[in-house]
């Protein structure tokens, strides 16, 4: 299909049927295939080459045999043919700018929905949440969900599972993510805003996947430390009275009292980190604020630990000889670290207007080509089916380090 585009094949069985072409029967397979379109601008389609077997008779003479002298009895040939259809042009339109947050291309019609297994329970004791996207459009483009602030939760990786199914012409696939959820303590909580970003086509706009809100009632935890006393009996206290009996009580003290904390110098030092500790409280409290009003400060804040931990996966999947999970990783770096760091989502743009953005915010010229380099490889392994050695994979695994260590030091 060429590299500008990712296809699946809708159909599994091919069923003919006859038609009647030039006065003659013949037997017709329609083949549905799902194009996806991974670069903008113009774009051909080359034909799709099929290949098919004629049978040609040959007579040899005039005789009872005649009617036996057929391919199955050796009295006629079987030749191969190759038949290619005529290719196609077409413009592939660029996506909009002003994507939302969390966009990650997808393309088509979505829906979201969201539940929990259980919707009370007790602080510190696990809900699974499920959210389930199902959409026409490319079946790996559809990443993880867009989640609210759950800092009242501790919340785990979700287990993910896909499966695809054929309706007509249009294949839909649905994505199922499991998340683990623990609360931290007791309260009514409301999970709202569930959402999946992406693209309809055909209202040309942005559009959001969003699930209903759900309420979870968190009641107190278990008690995990309890108060233990014991009584004791009038024998051991009588067996205590006696020990201690025999202690003398006149002895001098022993201790060198130069040498209690409050004789020393660096005791009244202690007196100034009651001051130290609230001005370093001021300062924690004064970022944790920013943090939570200023999108930009808190985006470019965790931009380095993103980018750190999509590098760690891309490294599992090289060790794993997984090319597609390990491009797919490499891309999600590059695009989270830029998007983060300008505070400008970059999914969606094509890479002309992603380096046009790039250049805007200072980067160097051989940065950029770089990451134009890396992206289009990143596209081709992951959509195009390109193949790639072990040795490209860990060249392009070093590539992109030097890559982001580059353009943190052009973009900060």
């Amino acid at each position: 299909m060429g590299e500008k585009f990712f296809f699946e094949q809708l159909d599994k069985n091919f069923t003919p049927k006859i038609e009647t072409i030039n006065g003659q029967q013949v037997k017709v397979f329609d083949a549905h295939i799902a194009l996806f379109p991974l670069l903008a601008g113009k774009a051909s389609l080359e034909g799709i080459p099929v290949e098919y077997q004629v049978v040609r008779r040959q007579r040899r003479g005039q005789s009872m045999f005649d009617a036996f002298d057929d391919a199955f009895f050796g009295g006629g040939n079987v030749i191969t043919q190759r038949a290619i259809a005529e290719s196609q042009k077409m413009e592939v339109l660029s996506l909009p700018p002003g994507a939302p947050t969390g966009f990650t291309g997808s393309v088509g019609q979505y829906a979201l929905s969201a539940k929990v297994d259980k919707n009370a329970v007790a602080a510190g004791d696990a809900i699974t949440l499920t959210v389930t996207i199902r959409g026409n459009g490319q079946p790996k483009s559809m990443t993880k969900p867009v989640m609210p602030d759950l800092q009242d939760f501790e919340v785990f990786d979700p287990e993910e599972s896909s499966s695809s199914a054929q309706q007509g012409n249009t294949q839909w696939t649905t994505k199922v993510f499991k998340y683990a959820l623990v609360p931290h303590r007791q309260g009514s909580y409301k999970l709202s805003q569930i959402a999946f970003p992406y693209f309809d086509p055909e209202r040309g706009a942005y559009a959001r996947a969003e699930s209903a809100p759900i309420e979870i009632q968190v009641g107190p935890g278990k008690e995990e430390n309890a108060t233990f006393s014991r009584a004791l009996p009038q024998r051991e206290i009588a067996e205590l009275g006696s020990d201690i009996r025999h202690i003398k009580t006149d002895v001098a003290r022993l201790e060198n009292e130069g040498d209690l904390p409050y004789h020393h110098v660096w005791f009244a030092g202690l007196f100034t980190l009651p001051p130290l500790a609230l001005a370093g409280a001021l300062v924690l409290r004064r970022r944790r604020d920013r943090l939570r009003s200023d999108s930009a400060f808190l985006r470019k804040t965790q931009a380095g630990s993103k980018m750190r931990r999509r590098l760690k996966e891309a490294q599992q999947a090289l060790t794993a000889g997984k090319p597609r999970e390990f491009y797919q990783e490499l891309s999600e770096a590059l695009i989270g670290f830029v998007s983060d760091a300008l505070n400008q989502e970059f999914r969606g743009m094509t890479l002309d207007e992603a380096k046009t953005a790039l250049a805007s915010k200072g980067a160097a010229v051989g940065t950029i080509a770089t990451y134009e380099t890396l992206m289009q490889r990143c596209d081709f392994v992951r959509f195009a089916g390109l193949s790639a050695s072990a040795l490209e994979l860990k060249s392009d695994m070093d590539s992109a380090e030097k890559l982001l260590e580059q353009l943190d030091r052009e973009l900060g």
